[in-house]
């Protein structure tokens, strides 16, 4: 039996009004200490920012290409846009993914990468949302969340999918904070708010996030996200 049945999903299908945090890469400003691994950068930042995009209507840092995870659904599926409750949250989520599209797409992993980031927030309200953090979902967190396989999560995706849900939260595999992700951008209420410039530093094991307007920084090491010694790898279902 599903998860979804298990929970009674349908029963909790409710209204939650939130702000999310999610950043976008600007193409414009991508440098690179290496001139002759732009091939490899190109298609890495290609992966990033256009991989199974999904673009929305309004303000244009909604109209970007927006990289999605498949947690939540299979390359067949039309794309989700994921987010999180807190900015720290999402950059989190962005370091695994270049950390793990480095490892797989780029030969030169240990060239140093600069790239520009635009974070922002928005507030979004669905009456078609569920909390899988809560209520019976809770009991089956860590095969939702899991950091190495994604198998029971998409079939989770599929019947939040069939049973018209819009919006859910989840924790995340990578630290302590939610996630929330959408299949569609109905939820939107507000133009973004709290836009901010970041540089994204990537040279080898390491990944620091820092702001161009104050003191603020992120730093990740790939040890962070490694399970048993290994970087794991998206697993889907199907």
């Amino acid at each position: 039996m599903s998860i979804w049945q298990t929970c009674n999903g349908h029963q909790h299908i409710k209204k939650v009004v939130s702000e999310v945090h999610r950043a976008c890469s600007n193409q414009s400003r991508l440098s690179m200490s290496l001139s002759d691994n732009l091939d490899d950068h190109n298609l890495l930042e290609g992966m990033v920012a256009k991989s199974r995009a999904i673009s929305v209507t309004g303000h244009y840092l909604l109209r970007s290409p927006l990289p999605c995870d498949s947690r939540f659904g299979s390359k067949f599926d039309q794309p989700i846009i994921y987010t999180s409750e807190s900015l720290d949250g999402f950059f989190t989520e962005l370091a695994y993914h270049r950390f793990l599209f480095s490892a797989s797409y780029a030969s030169g992993g240990d060239r140093a990468v600069t790239t520009g980031y635009t974070s922002f927030s928005i507030r979004v309200v669905s009456e078609q949302s569920v909390d899988l953090t809560q209520g019976p979902f809770a009991a089956f967190s860590q095969d939702i969340s899991s950091p190495d396989t994604y198998q029971r999560s998409t079939e989770l995706g599929s019947n939040m999918r069939e049973n018209g849900v819009s919006m859910f939260i989840f924790n995340s595999s990578r630290g302590d904070g939610r996630n929330i992700g959408f299949f569609d951008s109905t939820p939107f209420l507000t133009k973004p708010d709290k836009i901010r410039n970041w540089m994204c530093h990537h040279e080898g094991e390491a990944i620091v996030f820092y702001s161009q307007d104050a003191e603020d920084t992120f730093s990740f090491c790939l040890s962070d996200f490694l399970v048993d010694g290994v970087l794991p790898l998206k697993r889907n279902a199907r």
